[in-house]
């Protein structure tokens, strides 16, 4: 496990300004033989070519999404991909939306405010290669349903109404302080 210094599969610095990723967590504890790749960075064009970047990245998907269950909010998901946003405060708007996908390991984030410019394009400003193609595919879906941020924030307000009819909280409108959105 190492963090933002070197690749953790080339093993050269990140000052080539290579595009990069990094994980967060672990997904794999040991003695998994993927553990040693866990909270790492990541050249873009190497894990390209990693024969275990599916299943890594597939565990990495597969925490993300649990944590919605009890952090922020999962506003809806694809073949691939999910969307979701952080927690916030009573009668406001969370920090950031996300979305993550199944086969990168890569957290296309931005701040709330920003879902216009970011489903828009500046996605990919970080991105490249196949890393991009997939996160162009999978935003190319996402801007369907939340083209804009006044669709975002129908989303948020839909998840939001349907998780307090489950447990039978007070309305959406007025989400309650430590609420899940």
């Amino acid at each position: 496990m190492g963090f933002l210094n070197n690749c953790c599969l080339c093993g050269r610095g990140f000052g080539d300004r290579r595009p990069k990723t990094g994980t967060w967590g672990v997904a794999f504890p040991l003695p998994h033989p993927l553990y040693r790749y866990c909270d790492g960075g990541m050249h873009l064009d190497c894990l390209e070519k990693w024969p275990h970047r599916l299943e890594f990245s597939r565990g990495y998907f597969a925490g993300r999404r649990a944590d919605y269950s009890g952090m922020g909010t999962l506003l809806a998901e694809g073949n691939g991909w999910i969307l979701g946003c952080g927690p916030s405060l009573p009668h406001g708007d969370p920090y950031y939306a996300e979305v993550d996908l199944s086969d990168w390991p890569c957290r296309l984030y931005t701040q709330w405010a920003n879902w216009d410019h970011f489903v828009a394009g500046e996605f990919g400003s970080k991105l490249a290669g196949a890393a991009l193609k997939a996160a162009t595919r999978v935003m190319q879906e996402v801007a369907l349903i939340a083209p804009d941020s006044q669709a975002l924030k129908r989303l948020r307000l839909g998840a939001l109404q349907a998780h307090n009819a489950q447990r039978g909280a007070a309305p959406a409108d007025r989400p309650q302080a430590g609420d899940r959105g």
